[in-house]
């Protein structure tokens, strides 16, 4: 399947955005879903799993 899954926790709620395979992915899913300038840094809101938003090799994607 490959990528990182993204998904966004709001008001208790996951929903799925899809995959991403490098941090632009990620903004886009981010931004389609009413999200608008995250702060993709490891000190930003998001939780980054299997490595942060640097880290984008066959193990973790």
């Amino acid at each position: 399947m490959g990528g990182r899954k993204v998904t966004a926790h709001v008001f208790g709620v996951d929903a799925d955005l899809g995959r991403a395979f490098d941090p632009g992915d990620v903004s886009a899913l981010l931004r389609r879903a009413g999200f608008e300038d995250v702060d993709l840094s490891e000190e930003g809101p998001i939780r980054w799993e299997g490595g942060g938003p640097q880290v984008w090799t066959a193990d973790n994607i």
